[in-house]
């Protein structure tokens, strides 16, 4: 039917929505500067929570939660048909390009998180469940992120085999996603990544790689 007004709307919303960043306003809100500065430089629940600690992860990952669902309900309330793909992507471009941060954001894990609330519970479950064993398995944050997204085409086909644009947006947010974390995973591979920790890295130097 061709690109409509109700569509932009969607975007628009989901995008603005997408680029309020709760890491980069809460680190610069405490008196820490930019959470950009510090770690591996991402604008996201891990590194704020290395960084500046556990309650400022807290509140980033609910927040980028959030934003995820709420984009994404907007836009399936909107266009019922794949208005809830739509709205989430936008919030997940947002996040990771924020036009109030100099297009410099996060990676999307908790984002699409939200998003998928928004699909269908069972599969952010799904979701969520893969995510925490691979970091459990590995102690890697980013390996949970890269092989947690790849439960999702599954789960949708399971919990919602009819709905068959899913599965196919799902193998490309896959994709995407694990495109965002190639440095953590050379890091991986070069022995230098850091492991998930409670120890706090107040204002870690920024990683070489």
């Amino acid at each position: 039917m061709g690109f409509t007004i109700t569509d932009a709307f969607v975007l628009l919303f989901g995008y603005l929505l997408g680029s309020i960043n709760p890491a980069i306003i809460l680190s610069k809100m405490s008196g820490n500067g930019d959470v950009r500065d510090y770690g591996s430089g991402n604008a996201g629940t891990s590194n704020i929570t290395r960084t500046l600690g556990i309650k400022y992860g807290i509140v980033t990952a609910l927040f980028d939660i959030f934003k995820g669902w709420l984009a994404a309900y907007v836009g399936m309330r909107f266009l019922p048909a794949d208005g809830v793909l739509l709205g989430g992507f936008a919030a997940m471009l947002g996040h990771r390009y924020p036009i109030f941060f100099g297009l410099k954001g996060g990676k999307c894990v908790a984002t699409y998180g939200g998003s998928l609330l928004a699909v269908d519970i069972r599969i952010a479950l799904c979701y969520l469940a893969a995510w925490a064993f691979f970091i459990l398995v590995t102690r890697y944050m980013a390996m949970g992120a890269i092989l947690g997204v790849w439960i999702v085409p599954f789960a949708g086909g399971w919990f919602l085999p009819e709905f068959q644009v899913f599965r196919i947006y799902a193998v490309a947010v896959g994709w995407i996603i694990c495109s965002f974390h190639k440095k953590n995973f050379k890091r991986v591979k070069r022995g230098l990544e850091p492991k998930v920790t409670l120890k706090l890295h107040h204002k870690e130097e920024k990683y070489d790689v």
